[in-house]
């Protein structure tokens, strides 16, 4: 961390700063005792001088404070290189600060950007949260208003079978062929339901004629369509190819159960770093607003604010485009990476 290494740098300035005050004013009392120290000896020169005291003593003390002169010249000498040192130190600490001040506002806000996106993260998770419990209910309501409640007919079935055996064989027979085409009704809920869930046409067969096949379905209903690719094929990841087919299918299936629409396009258009999905029919249309955030009763389908967050995840864009008596239009672009698919 920067803020670390500076920090670290400032407390050893400190630490050197200190070293240099406490030697400056260790000289500064030894300056002031020398000067001291050397009147002392001045004085007593001169009293010597009136006194007429041998030469050699008075040789001896003008040797001691010339000797002390000196010593005093080189520690001001001294004394100033520890100011100037100071000076220096107190230059650099100013520096340093300043630096470590613009480093903690930027500190301070990219924490304040983390948290922005981890607030975000967290309304992101809620979402996804809600929308597996969507998922589930929607699954559990299926399976207790079709599948449950079949299989539990056939288990009255049999009880009443077991009973007729031998009291009314052909009512008996009647009875097992009704059970029969229950099962196979079943049978056949599951596997929707399964495919609803994952696609399995899509591993088999891919991406392109799984939507061929979902507007095939379309064309049973009696609704015109078409499907157009433009650009270069770049194969997409499972989890954006089944996200892509899902909300194709959603948009699809509207337009069949609800949209009343003669006409039905599909059109993807492949570009170096994106793809981007245009679903259009001729519909009534609808009011965007009031039903981008409604649940159906049964749960089903994959709605408009599911269909959003889910491309969010991709961190791919929506758009839906749809008025009364003006059908609709569904935008859907999405990032790709080439180099992992």
């Amino acid at each position: 961390m920067v803020i670390d290494y500076l920090s670290k740098i400032r407390a050893e300035l400190l630490e050197e700063k200190l070293s240099i005050e406490s030697k400056k004013k260790s000289i500064h009392i030894e300056i002031n005792e020398n000067i001291k120290f050397i009147e002392r000896l001045k004085e007593e020169e001169n009293r010597n001088f009136d006194a007429f005291s041998p030469r050699k003593q008075n040789v001896d003390l003008r040797n001691n404070i010339s000797l002390l002169e000196k010593k005093q010249d080189e520690l001001r000498k001294t004394y100033e290189n520890t100011k100037n040192e100071l000076l220096n130190i107190n230059s650099k600490l100013a520096e340093l600060d300043s630096v470590l001040k613009i480093a903690k506002k930027q500190k301070a806000a990219q924490n304040q950007y983390t948290k922005h996106c981890i607030d975000e993260k967290d309304v992101l998770k809620l979402k996804i949260l809600e929308t597996q419990e969507n998922e589930r209910q929607r699954i559990a309501r299926e399976l207790h208003d079709s599948s449950v409640q079949n299989l539990t007919s056939l288990v009255h079935k049999t009880e009443l079978c077991s009973k007729l055996i031998d009291m009314d064989p052909i009512r008996c027979k009647l009875e097992l062929s009704g059970m029969s085409k229950k099962i196979r009704k079943i049978i056949e809920d599951m596997r929707k339901m399964i495919y609803n869930l994952h696609p399995m046409s899509f591993d088999d067969i891919g991406f392109d004629v799984t939507i061929e096949r979902i507007l095939a379905d379309a064309q049973k209903k009696g609704i015109n369509t078409s499907y157009l690719v433009e650009g270069t094929v770049i194969p997409l990841k499972s989890v954006v190819a089944l996200t892509i087919l899902r909300v194709i299918t959603e948009a699809c299936n509207n337009s069949m159960k609800y949209a009343q629409a003669d006409q039905l396009s599909v059109k993807i258009t492949y570009a170096t770093d994106s793809v981007q999905i245009i679903i259009q029919d001729d519909g009534i249309g609808f009011d965007v607003d009031s039903q981008e955030n409604e649940i159906r009763e049964d749960y089903s389908g994959f709605g408009l604010s599911t269909m959003k967050e889910r491309i969010c995840l991709l961190s791919g864009k929506i758009d839906i485009i749809s008025k009364l008596g003006e059908g609709t239009e569904i935008i859907v672009k999405v990032p790709i990476d080439n180099k992992e698919v």
